[in-house]
């Protein structure tokens, strides 16, 4: 059995008759460093040596491993192809392409009302173990045990209890840092406040849902309940997971800045192949934070965003009300083809909690990488689609299926916001007919 990742390609897939393309899997750490540096260089000399003429850049979501990440990323391949084989539809000519997925550590948790809450129970023990050390691991060392303490207790926090953790906490959200290494003020600025948003996204624990791939609720479960029954109690497994979809994101940005960022630059330095980008929910900022971390060398060839769990303000003009743009607002200017971005209130983590979940200032707007009737300016695009833009900058349109085509010519907008409430079921439902046949319209533009 082989204990350490391939120096080679993780696979060569087939792609067509005598068309066969090598995919490589490479894992990042928490700070962006990649795992995989053989990997990596070999990925650039095959490149640079070959006769590559697309590369495909994917990167996964929140709540996956390994396995889970490459099953993803294996299904959706699968089923771009047999899309192709199903309606015979051609390739561009001379067609070599080059495949990548992107492995980082997203953690992998379930919010209280997705399960039973017991925390004896062995199913949830390394699971709430992990969220509280990577919250610990940002605390200062004398509030740490009594953290612990809280985050250990197997029944409802009382209200002092919860104004404590609270207190613990808030430092937290009232400074972090950004992608780029520098500190951002918080919006939250007291205990009371960041006691109220918690029991805001605490549900009814009556209300059961399988987990979801977010770490919210399940896609087609029965969604958020509006308030707790018990307002004044909360559940300390709630509290661990609302900081760490804060710190999964922040996580996304920074693998994509210090890690993919480079990796990006370099794909394009050493080959004219187009590159095409692809991210799903965080993995939607792992890309963007790539991609406007610096100006690339040229334009990547098109971008597509599945449900991206950003604010929804990331490409506005003005995002802060005081004409500070989008933090990937210039993602805008290193993309060729229009970029598509799709959002579906059918989408529960992104239209009903994400905005909970999140109230930094930097997260209004992704503004930190920057020097719809949305019910919050912390919404999620892929939950309401994006806004604050001039005129003809943005079209909102249906998504679509087979043969229905996408205009990405000239008279085409910067932006497609796809309207996805028939096509897409949920956050994780990102491989079917109409997000392969989106990605072919991109390959053939």
């Amino acid at each position: 059995m082989e204990r350490t990742v391939s120096a080679g390609p993780w696979k060569t897939v087939d792609v067509a008759p005598g068309i066969t393309a090598p995919f490589y899997i490479l894992p990042f750490d928490k700070k962006g460093r990649c795992e995989a540096p053989l990997t990596r260089d070999h990925l650039l000399r095959t490149l640079e040596e070959g006769s590559y003429t697309h590369v495909f850049l994917f990167s996964h979501g929140w709540n996956n491993d390994w396995a889970a990440a490459t099953q993803r990323y294996d299904d959706f391949i699968a089923g771009f192809q047999s899309l192709r084989d199903k309606l015979s539809l051609p390739l561009p000519n001379l067609y070599h392409p080059l495949l990548v997925g992107v492995i980082w550590p997203s953690t992998a948790l379930v919010l209280p009302w997705e399960e039973a809450p017991d925390f004896a129970a062995d199913a949830t023990v390394a699971e709430d173990l992990n969220a509280v050390r990577e919250i610990a691991a940002d605390l200062p060392d004398e509030n740490v045990t009594r953290f612990y303490e809280l985050s250990q207790r197997g029944q409802d926090l009382t209200p002092d209890e919860a104004k404590e953790m609270a207190s613990l906490l808030v430092p937290l959200y009232q400074r972090a840092d950004d992608e780029a290494g520098q500190r951002v003020a918080d919006a939250i600025s007291t205990t009371e406040e960041l006691v109220q948003i918690w029991r805001t996204a605490q549900p009814d624990k009556k209300t059961v849902d399988t987990s979801g791939e977010f770490g919210f609720a399940d896609d087609e479960g029965a969604g958020l309940p509006e308030a707790a029954p018990f307002p004044g109690f909360l559940d300390p497994r709630l509290v661990l997971r609302l900081v760490t979809v804060r710190q999964m994101k922040d996580r996304a940005g920074t693998v994509g800045y210090h890690g993919v960022a480079p990796l990006l630059r370099e794909l394009l330095s050493v080959s004219t192949a187009r590159a095409h980008l692809v991210g799903h929910s965080y993995g939607c900022k792992v890309i963007l934070s790539a991609l406007c971390a610096a100006a690339p060398p040229r334009q990547v060839e098109s971008l597509l965003l599945f449900q991206p769990a950003v604010s929804h303000l990331s490409f506005a003009q003005d995002a802060d009300g005081k004409g500070t743009p989008g933090g990937y607002r210039s993602a805008l200017a290193h993309v060729r083809q229009p970029i598509l971005t799709t959002f579906t209130r059918r989408d529960l983590p992104l239209h009903k909690a994400f905005h909970l979940a999140l109230r930094r200032s930097s997260d209004l707007g992704e503004v930190q990488i920057a020097a719809g009737a949305a019910p919050s300016r912390f919404a999620a695009l892929g939950g309401y689609g994006p806004s604050g833009f001039g005129p003809g900058e943005v079209r909102e349109i249906p998504m679509k299926r087979p043969p229905g085509r996408y205009e990405l010519g000239a008279d085409a907008p910067e932006i497609y916001a796809l309207r996805a409430d028939d096509l897409i079921a949920g956050h994780g439902d990102i491989s079917n007919e109409a997000t392969w046949w989106a990605l072919y319209n991109q390959l053939m533009a």
